[in-house]
């Protein structure tokens, strides 16, 4: 028994669709279409979810149940089809993720070097990491889902990095030199201030007191005056 693969080929023999909407052709039985040939949209336009609603509609496993191919699809074409639309849609309808699918292919699995096994005789295809097993690429429908997949297929998601404790370490003595620093530069610079400030006080004071005694001196000629008055003001 075989699977039918996601897309038809473009040689014309299997040409399925599904109520006149015909899903795209690729070169290679193996291969799958982009979210571009899926949603029938060229690269670069504005994402319109009017094909996504009219596909879903179409393809949604509640609406196709097993072992009834009345169209002449079988149910896991269907359902792998169904995957594809949620996925495709889960790409182009966020510019971050279209982004990096433009330019790098992220979160599309398209290259036919991957494991896409649809013989029964192949025994991944029911293994972990064949493509209609529970754990395959074909369970897949949005980018969380691929991310996973691909965290399992590099056996686990990636380790984390650390540095040496030399390292760690010298990057502590760093932070808490430059740290150190720009106290001394605060204790100094209070301390500066302290002392301009002390130092100002002591002038004013002076001063004033040189000014007082001129006052003195000059008002009273003798020191009997200056004290009766230093007693009429006590008074």
């Amino acid at each position: 028994q075989r699977y039918r693969a996601y897309a038809t080929v473009s040689d014309g023999h299997d040409r399925h669709q599904c109520d006149g909407i015909p899903w795209p052709d690729v070169t290679s039985a193996n291969a799958l279409p982009t979210p571009y040939q899926i949603f029938n949209q060229k690269k670069g336009s504005p994402y319109s979810k009017r094909r996504f609603y009219e596909l879903v509609k179409l393809y949604h496993p509640d609406r196709h149940p097993y072992g009834s191919p009345a169209d002449g699809l079988s149910y896991s074409t269907k359902l792998e089809r169904y995957r594809l639309i949620v996925a495709a849609n889960d790409i182009l309808s966020d510019p971050i993720k279209r982004g990096a699918y433009d330019r790098y292919g992220a979160g599309w699995n398209g290259q036919p070097d991957v494991r896409t096994s649809r013989n029964s005789s192949d025994p991944s295809a029911y293994s972990g990491s064949g493509w209609n097993s529970p754990n395959g690429p074909s369970r897949n429908a949005t980018w969380e889902d691929w991310e996973k997949w691909y965290q399992r297929e590099a056996d686990g998601p990636q380790e984390p990095r650390f540095v040496s404790n030399g390292t760690f370490v010298f990057l502590i003595v760093v932070v808490a030199a430059i740290g150190g620093v720009g106290q001394l530069s605060r204790v100094e610079n209070y301390s500066v201030s302290f002392l301009e400030q002390r130092a100002a006080l002591h002038d004013n004071i002076s001063k004033d007191l040189n000014r007082k005694r001129k006052e003195t001196t000059t008002a009273f000629s003798s020191r009997e005056e200056r004290i009766n008055s230093f007693l009429e003001h006590r008074d």
